[in-house]
């Protein structure tokens, strides 16, 4: 969405008609993104921020369709209007209504490369999930690592003495210790158990 807002700010900075006036461009950007967005949902589509992110930029069709939506945007907030002030306007709910109302019909090209479906985006927000999850127990595997031998040693002998642990939680900090020395890291399922684990004992004093 920044990287969408940072594009319509150098967009609606080029048009001619703003090089006139030069005035209410944060109006004209947060106006202009959230008409693209109701037009958008009118036809029960998402924008695709993953594509977004990924390229770390938008694609010229959007662009050209931003350039379109910002000069509805620039002649609704100065066009005819009963509040003269024009960021007092803005701030209106009378400004944001007179702007849906304006008829859109999104340029093909633009559903077709930068929209997705709400199913889409849906198995895009799981899957990044999953992605964020397995870089967490990649991170947290890491810094198993980083904590050497003695830190786990130490773990397993107070945990065994006060019997806070099974069989199965001790074998798991073994490996953590076990890849001190041998410089294999944990895997990403060994990781968020071991994790659990470390935060367990913590809640009873051992670390």
């Amino acid at each position: 969405m920044a990287i969408v807002y940072k594009s319509l700010e150098k967009i609606i900075s080029e048009q001619d008609w703003y090089i006139e006036n030069r005035a209410y461009r944060p109006q004209l950007v947060a106006y202009t993104f959230s008409k693209f967005v109701y037009e958008v949902e009118k036809l029960n589509l998402k924008i695709d921020y993953k594509s977004i992110w990924d390229r770390q930029g938008i694609l010229q069709s959007m662009k050209n369709e931003l350039a379109r939506l910002s000069k509805y945007s620039f002649d609704v907030i100065y066009g005819p209007r009963e509040i003269s002030n024009i960021s007092t306007y803005c701030k209106s709910k009378t400004c944001w209504d007179r702007l849906k109302e304006v008829k859109v019909t999104l340029d093909d090209t633009v559903i077709k490369e930068c929209l997705i479906s709400n199913e889409d985006r849906t198995i895009d927000m799981t899957r990044a999930k999953k992605e964020q999850r397995s870089t967490n127990n990649m991170t947290y595997a890491i810094e198993a690592f980083k904590k050497g031998e003695a830190y786990w040693q130490n773990l397993i002998d107070k945990a065994t003495i006060q019997r806070a642990l099974n069989l199965h939680d001790i074998e798991l900090l073994e490996a953590a210790k076990k890849s001190c020395r041998t410089g294999k890291i944990v895997s990403d399922k060994q990781a968020q158990v071991i994790e659990k684990i470390v935060e367990q004992l913590k809640k009873v004093g051992i670390e």
